[in-house]
């Protein structure tokens, strides 16, 4: 109650209270410092397995290169398509760490129906886009995925080939825009527009 001898507002603090406030105020991160340095947690390798993974994801991400029929994918280059159509896709990891869950996504024009795909190479839905906030199917595009049974390991050497795609001419067009995306777990994706030239 207050104004009683209980009352917490009341008590008489004195200044051995007040030092002893002070003096663990100003103890307590030397003294933490002591005990981590001294007495290992109980957990020690499961830490240790935590840093190693965050510095992974962290530091040693991978990081992705597209080719396609020997040239490395970027915005607006052009890259021949020889008369068999044949389009070959080489991936290289040249960041630090592995590759792993590698997608590769080719959108073509809807009227380009004449696709061949072997090996893990899968059509998908309509793309999907966001538009004042809302999702939508994009009908304009076809769409075909490749996902990797494989990992590539980071640097220079990390390199793999994946089952080609063959995209046949149909009409007198020299040029067709396409779209190539790729990704990877812990990788920044990628998304280019290309320009395939027919020979």
């Amino acid at each position: 109650m207050p104004g009683s001898r209980y009352c917490f507002l009341h008590q008489s603090w004195g200044v051995p209270a007040i030092l002893t406030l002070v003096a663990g105020a100003l103890l307590r991160p030397p003294l933490q410092w002591i005990w981590e340095q001294c007495v290992p947690p109980k957990n020690a390798e499961l830490v240790q397995e935590n840093s190693k993974f965050l510095q992974e994801v962290i530091t040693d991400k991978p990081s992705l290169d597209l080719f396609l029929n020997g040239i490395k994918i970027s915005n607006r280059v052009i890259i021949p398509v020889p008369k068999s159509g044949e389009l070959k896709f080489m991936v290289s990891n040249v960041g630090k760490g592995t590759a792993e869950q590698i997608m590769v996504d080719v959108f073509t024009p809807k009227p380009w129906t004449n696709v061949e795909t072997h090996g893990q190479w899968h059509q998908q839905l309509p793309l999907v886009t966001e538009k004042e906030g809302k999702l939508e199917k994009n009908e304009d595009w076809l769409h075909w995925s490749f996902i990797s049974d494989f990992a590539i390991p980071g640097g220079a050497s990390g390199m793999a080939e994946i089952p080609p795609i063959h995209l046949g001419r149909q009409g007198p067009e020299t040029f067709l825009h396409v779209r190539v995306d790729a990704s990877a777990k812990h990788a920044k994706p990628q998304s280019n527009q290309v320009i395939l030239r027919f020979e």
